[in-house]
């Protein structure tokens, strides 16, 4: 493994989840593959129980920021694994953000699948399992 891949997995998988803080479908568009996939236990990648798709994953994550909404993803804990032009990724991501209703968090564990096609790397899949959600409720 390639430790200049290593890291450019990694500089990637960070920037696609900045991208999708920023709402950029420019970057997303570039960074999903055509025939990209996704499932999960939650649905942040697509519908409860159903395969996502770089459609559904581009619409959802390139929604503009909503702005009284505070919010940041960390991610922590990187591995990465390199065979030839495939990759992959897991990281453990946290998104927090703060609306009417609280202050919420939601920590999953990521496994994605890079492939390297005409020396680029391109995302083709990702697994998420759901470790904890957290709501604290404002008082009213």
């Amino acid at each position: 493994m390639s430790l200049q891949d290593a890291a450019e997995l990694i500089r990637l998988a960070k920037g696609l989840n900045e991208a999708a803080d920023r709402g950029d479908q420019t970057t997303l568009e570039a960074l999903f593959a055509d025939d990209y996939v996704s499932t999960g236990t939650g649905n942040v990648w697509g519908p409860y129980g159903k395969f996502g798709d770089k459609a559904s994953a581009v619409a959802r994550f390139s929604a503009p920021p909503t702005p009284d909404l505070a919010a940041s993803t960390t991610l922590s804990n990187e591995r990465v694994t390199v065979a030839g032009d495939t990759g992959v990724t897991t990281y453990l991501i946290v998104d927090r953000w703060s609306d009417a209703d609280g202050d919420h968090a939601i920590e999953c564990w990521v496994t994605d699948v890079w492939v390297r096609r005409v020396g680029r790397w391109q995302l083709l899949a990702t697994h998420e399992s759901v470790v904890s959600e957290n709501l604290v409720a404002r008082e009213a």
